[in-house]
């Protein structure tokens, strides 16, 4: 609960929050909602979910990563993360990313992870690249949530 402040900030913002489909936080105890469900979810093994911080300052939050949207049979997940505008393009995702990669190899039976991307996210689309993710396709209009109606949305892989 202590990080709840950094998480309304970066549910609020609207640079982070672009490339989402996630409603906008309205209140800060959306964000202590939002984080019970989450360690509601790591309990029953249904997701992971990290804060990311500076090393120089571990208490600060500026971004979460996680990997939800496993599938049945355990071996593929889909990688999500966010980061506030003023941390991005300094090499912070990319470090942060290439350590969940490793953790999914030491740690759990997946063989996939798959990353959900806007085609305007260029930011997003780079770190992808450099990760060595493929492209696969891009989601169907039935796939998409309503607030992606209208984007293109495509689906990054990566062998682990």
């Amino acid at each position: 609960m202590a990080d709840a402040p950094a998480i309304f900030t970066l549910h609020t913002n609207i640079e982070v929050q672009r490339y989402l489909s996630r409603e906008l936080m309205k209140s800060p105890l959306d964000s202590r909602l939002f984080i019970e469900k989450i360690e509601k979810g790591i309990d029953q093994g249904r997701w992971f979910y990290w804060g990311v911080v500076l090393k120089d300052t571990p208490g600060d939050v500026i971004g979460t990563v996680c990997l939800w949207q496993f599938s049945e049979d355990g071996k593929t997940a889909e990688l999500g993360y966010d980061l506030l505008p003023g941390f991005q393009r300094k090499g912070i995702m990319t470090e942060t990313v290439a350590a969940i990669l490793s953790f999914i190899k030491e740690n759990t039976a997946l063989t996939t992870v798959q990353a959900m991307v806007r085609a305007d996210n260029l930011a997003s689309l780079s770190l992808l690249k450099k990760m060595n993710f493929s492209y696969a396709r891009n989601l169907s209009e039935e796939e998409k949530f309503a607030k992606e109606q209208g984007q293109e949305i495509r689906i990054y892989h990566k062998a682990v």
